[in-house]
């Protein structure tokens, strides 16, 4: 996980884990749980990726976010820019970021 010097991870970092987690369509309690924010925070960081076209909210059945086709590319996009730092691995064939177990990357790391 990457944080900034204070030990806190950067606003970049958290729209990448909220929006890691919204793949599927995922409702705002599992994401508060998920992503450990508060509710002020969550609502900050939605509000910001759904002005940006990143998520798109869903009410029937029941209120959920998932991520858009754009969103889809953006996360494309900062997991290969982020790489092995990030803890995530891109995949071409599904277009999306998959978080990374850590006994394949540690596999990957030691010779």
């Amino acid at each position: 996980m990457t944080y900034n010097i204070s030990g806190r991870r950067d606003e970049l970092r958290i729209m990448t884990d909220l929006m890691v987690n919204m793949l599927e369509p995922t409702r705002p309690t599992h994401l508060l749980y998920r992503t450990n924010l508060s509710y002020s925070q969550l609502k900050k960081y939605l509000s910001s990726l759904l002005n940006m076209g990143l998520i798109e909210e869903r009410i029937e059945p029941y209120r959920a976010f998932s991520v858009t086709d754009r969103g889809r590319t953006f996360l494309d996009v900062v997991g290969a820019e982020l790489g092995q730092n990030s803890g995530f691995v891109t995949t071409s064939e599904r277009s999306q970021v998959i978080p990374q177990d850590r006994k394949s990357w540690l596999t990957q790391v030691t010779p």
